[in-house]
């Protein structure tokens, strides 16, 4: 390129350095200015801007400011790009594939490396593509080892996750109690098996100074227990030695002399005393409702949602209604049948998804990874406590049965059984979670979807919207908007969730301007549609 047109560009130096992944011998953040300043000084490039950052490169729309970066581009303000390697630019394919394109079509004019010398052509974007095939190798087999090395660990007792209150984790990765928290926090678990409330608590260990070993700073420090903090504690099977970690659960008590703070049935108390309040043993209670507060009057515009209910028809048959919470509202009509809502939805739905852009798919694969993996966990944590719960609950229904052949006089048997009858109900309910949780962990283990599975899967959504158990529409709906306004008889407006809000606007986004969708929701959405299939 002519000295007289490289003086013309605009160059911006970008450096980037992880904090997310093992790059412990890339070079700080300010020897990569530094290195490229050189870079710019020696040819005499313009460089209008430095921008740094520290964020992972793995996975694609992670970094703001290099997302900006790339609409700066986009918009002519910045002709190129000055940095120490190419994987300080890319370490996946999606970005990597922009940034050559932005080449191809000659939005991008220069790239200048300190460790690389590119050149922009045929040869040098090959080269480029090798270098970048490189970097995502490099971070992909890191990730493998970390995680074999977790799942090693693991085997062996130690812990490489979140710190728990009243241990402290070693070097080693193994646990032992806190000399000064351990028999406090022994003391809330029973206050909490007792029946203590989460405030009553939160206030003992508060007033007690409670505080927490920080092991960067060797040494406590004070920490205010709040009810939502107690709440993870207490549902966390870990206290009594059941360990979930990287998609794995191992029972430290077996693997080395690990002190337990509580037992088995202190677990199994403290989560039935949470369940009492929501227990009751008519089935009436656990009638499903879908849409609700969902649904809001565009006749009075009322802020109150909808109210829902039910009716009998003359064949026996239930029927869902929905109604205006102002007793003042002005409709025609004051009840709005469940089925002319859901039929509404699914034109609606197809409307608007029936032709998605191609950029989806790659939304949908990059993100979708990496909310399987933290989902997993949670999953898992969430069936060991279930199924934890659910020994305790047939545990204490063979104890009543006992009781029941010995018990003597009416008030007695009656006080029995009705307890029995609200551990039948508890135990159907666990037994329904644990199979929930089975299913989406199977759902979660299938092979990606290819763009034309997933083009067709999104397709389907509003026909068989129209034909999906009451959980099922529920489900989809809710993962699909947020809320809804209703007129007479008819949907008067909607507001789409992410990704979909964004989704039905994508063709208003010009010459590929980087944005983020999240998944989440269009994951929740695709496992109701599985489990239809």
């Amino acid at each position: 390129m002519e000295n007289e047109l490289i003086s013309k560009l605009r160059y911006v130096i970008y450096a980037r350095k992880s904090t997310e992944d093992a790059e412990k011998q890339v070079r700080s953040i300010n020897d990569q200015v530094a290195d490229c300043q050189k870079v710019a000084d020696e040819f005499r490039l313009n460089v209008v801007d430095v921008i740094t950052e520290e964020k992972s490169a793995k996975i694609p729309n992670n970094r703001p400011k290099f997302s900006k970066l790339l609409r700066d581009i986009n918009d002519r303000k910045v002709d190129g790009i000055i940095s120490w390697h190419p994987d300080r630019l890319a370490r996946n394919m999606v970005e990597a594939g922009k940034i050559i394109h932005k080449l191809d079509i000659g939005v991008i004019k220069d790239l200048r490396f300190k460790t690389f010398q590119f050149s922009n052509d045929a040869n040098g974007k090959m080269m480029l593509g090798m270098l970048f095939v490189f970097a995502k190798h490099y971070s992909d087999d890191l990730k493998t080892k970390v995680d074999r090395g977790m799942q090693n660990n693991l085997k062996e007792g130690k812990s490489s996750g979140t710190p728990k209150h009243g241990y402290i984790r070693e070097d080693d990765g193994r646990y032992r109690p806190d000399e000064r928290n351990f028999s406090l926090l022994q003391q809330a678990w029973q206050k909490r098996a007792e029946g203590a409330t989460l405030e009553d608590v939160a206030e003992f260990l508060n007033s007690n100074n409670y505080s927490k070993y920080v092991k960067r700073y060797r040494d406590y420090v004070p920490r205010k227990i709040s009810k939502s903090t107690l709440g993870e504690m207490f549902n966390d099977t870990f206290y009594f030695g059941l360990l979930n970690q990287t998609n794995q659960s191992v029972d430290l008590t077996e693997i080395y002399s690990f002190e337990p703070m509580i037992s088995r049935d202190t677990f199994y108390r403290v989560q039935s005393l949470s369940q009492a309040s929501t227990r009751n043993t008519s089935k009436e209670r656990f009638i499903y409702y879908p849409l609700r507060k969902m649904l809001f009057c565009s006749v009075c515009n009322d802020k109150r949602p909808f109210i829902v209910s039910r009716s009998k028809g003359r064949q026996g048959k239930y029927y869902l209604y929905y109604r205006c919470a102002n007793k003042a509202c002005t409709r025609t009509d004051k009840n709005i049948r469940g089925k002319a809502i859901f039929e509404q939805l699914s034109l609606i739905i197809e409307a608007h998804l029936n032709n998605l852009p191609t950029e989806a798919y790659a939304h949908y694969m990059t993100e979708l990874a990496a909310l399987s993996d933290t989902k997993k966990i949670k999953l898992r944590q969430q069936r060991s406590t279930a199924i934890t719960i659910l020994r305790g609950h047939k545990t204490r229904e063979n104890d009543l049965t006992l009781s029941l052949g010995r018990a003597q006089g009416t008030r007695a048997i009656e006080g029995i059984n009705h307890q029995l009858e609200g551990l039948a109900l508890d135990i159907e309910r666990q037994e329904a979670m644990i199979k929930r949780i089975d299913e989406t962990l199977a759902l979660s283990d299938l092979p990606p979807l290819t763009p034309e599975e997933f083009a067709s899967e999104v397709k389907q959504i509003g026909k068989k919207l129209s034909r999906a158990t009451g959980v099922q529409k529920d489900l989809i709906a809710k993962n699909l908007f947020l809320k809804l306004e209703i007129g007479e008889k008819h949907v008067t407006d909607y507001h789409w969730c992410e990704p979909f809000a964004t989704l039905v606007k994508m063709d208003e986004i010009k010459n590929g301007g980087a944005y983020r969708i999240r998944t989440d929701h269009l994951f929740h959405a695709m496992e109701a549609l599985y489990q239809m299939s």
